[in-house]
């Protein structure tokens, strides 16, 4: 039961909450653009070691900010 409530206490103190502001949009735009993967929302992901949300909700508020070019599907 410790071993349990010591990691817990563990993940809840390695967690870091973030604010939105232009410096971490321009961060998350700067990763979104450099990724070589293919997955650039994860790249974001794994850089802030954030949710899958998260990141998607920062890299939409970065584009509404214009800081990531308009989301295109590919028409084939």
């Amino acid at each position: 039961m410790r071993e349990v409530a010591r990691r817990t206490s563990e993940a809840a103190t390695t967690r870091r909450r973030y604010t939105i502001t232009n410096r971490l949009l321009e961060e998350v735009a700067a990763i979104y653009k450099s990724d070589e993967t293919g997955a650039p929302t994860v790249a974001v992901k794994n850089h802030f070691h954030t949710s899958h949300r998260n990141a998607t909700r920062w890299v939409k508020e970065a584009r509404e900010r214009r800081l990531l070019p308009p989301y295109k599907e590919d028409s084939e």
